[in-house]
């Protein structure tokens, strides 16, 4: 009887080094593919250049039709038979030995999915494979990540203490539901690994490349940058003042554009301890599993609190932002969307509403000067899901446009 196909599934615990990773498996697919591992639907160039990627799986899951797009959500109430059978099929129809799968969704997903995806490839040889951290720090920094891209408005403890009620903290309790349901289950620390998380990735997972790795992989590049506490804080309270308008995503851009302000030394040892408390069979279950001397500590740290107070410094970026926004001046021109059906002859996917005033603020990486904005949306802005206007504001305020930078 032949040896069955081998599957790996990246559990991608939200910061854990899974937007490196996920850009080099993307980037990566034919060097994979002479080491014997199939990757199916990788994200595009641009994501890969933007580090944007979220995970193959993410790709299936907007091909088939389980995101929210307008709140930006996956559907997990719905029956994921399909998906899976989706999997499935790609690793059984691939001529190579090996499938993988990476995706933050996964420890996310709830536990009557986990145990379907585990029913669904009994067949084959499958491996998981997770970075952990300290829980502290992984709750930290999620946090910040909600606030940075999901308009969050609780504060530090709230969220925890709401997420630890729900069973909502990814990395343990994701941990948890795939430790029921797979006996092959690899964990890695990603503090003792996150220089280099592409080679812990591929030595744990058993995966030899024929070559080494472009240079520019392993270049200390920077993805997904991380807010401190003092912005995060910042933010929220502006999320809370400005509900239903974008300039809380608005100011996140502008601070992830300023130079980093080096280590955040925020720590609640309160949390720290309540969270070692909750989930302290979790945590012996995870190390077990790490090699010796990787293990995860189980006691709070000997240090005393450091206040998450904003930082005179992020005061500053505010001002700074709403001089920038002081460019802004009621609309005048209600022609707008009858110049966008006349660009249609010419772009004819052009939306109606598209604001290039609008689109270079919310993109701000594109040039300044001398670009087309109509062009360069329809021929790249638009596969890569950038926004284009400014939903809550359009109404009563348009850019004030300078010289060419239409």
């Amino acid at each position: 009887m032949p040896n069955p196909k081998k599957l790996i599934l990246h559990i991608g615990f939200p910061k854990t080094g899974s937007s490196a990773l996920q850009s080099f498996m993307s980037a990566s697919v034919p060097l994979l593919a002479r080491a014997g591992v199939h990757y199916p639907s990788p994200e595009p160039q641009s994501y890969i250049d933007k580090g944007l990627c979220s995970g193959n799986i993410v790709q299936l899951l907007y091909d088939l039709d389980y995101v929210d797009t307008e709140k930006g959500v996956v559907k997990y109430h719905q029956d994921f038979n399909r998906l899976f059978d989706h999997m499935i099929e790609a690793a059984r129809q691939s001529d190579k030995p090996c499938t993988l799968f990476s995706g933050e969704v996964f420890s996310q997903f709830p536990e009557e999915h986990v145990a379907l995806l585990a029913e669904k490839t009994r067949d084959f040889d499958v491996s998981v494979v997770a970075f952990v951290r300290d829980p502290f720090d992984f709750v930290c920094s999620s946090w910040k990540q909600r606030v940075k891209r999901s308009g969050a408005c609780d504060d530090f403890r709230q969220d925890v203490e709401t997420r630890t009620r729900a069973g909502d903290i990814e990395m343990l309790d994701g941990y948890r539901n795939f430790d029921r349901y797979f006996q092959d289950f690899r964990i890695i620390n990603y503090d003792r690994s996150k220089k280099d998380v592409i080679s812990a990735f591929l030595n744990t997972s058993g995966i030899e490349l024929d070559r080494e790795r472009p240079a520019a992989e392993a270049s200390g590049r920077i993805f997904n940058k991380s807010l401190t506490a003092s912005q995060a804080n910042l933010i929220i309270q502006i999320n809370c003042e400005f509900k239903g308008s974008p300039i809380g995503a608005l100011f996140v851009e502008f601070l992830l554009r300023q130079p980093s302000q080096g280590r955040d030394t925020f720590y609640d040892r309160e949390t720290h301890a309540g969270l070692l408390e909750a989930y302290r069979a979790t945590l012996a279950s995870i190390n077990l599993r790490l090699p010796a001397g990787e293990a995860l500590a189980t006691t709070p740290r000997d240090r005393t609190e450091s206040s998450a107070h904003i930082d005179p410094q992020d005061i500053a970026h505010l001002l700074a932002f709403f001089k920038q926004t002081l460019r802004y001046k009621p609309s005048s021109n209600p022609l707008r969307k009858l110049m966008n059906l006349a660009l249609r002859l010419f772009w004819r996917r052009l939306p109606l509403n598209f604001d290039p005033a609008s689109y270079a603020l919310l993109n701000p990486d594109l040039p300044r000067r001398g670009s087309n904005l109509y062009a360069h949306y329809i021929e790249q802005g638009r596969e890569e899901g950038r926004p284009y206007r400014l939903k809550g504001l359009e109404k009563g305020f348009q850019w004030e446009e300078q010289g060419d930078r239409q």
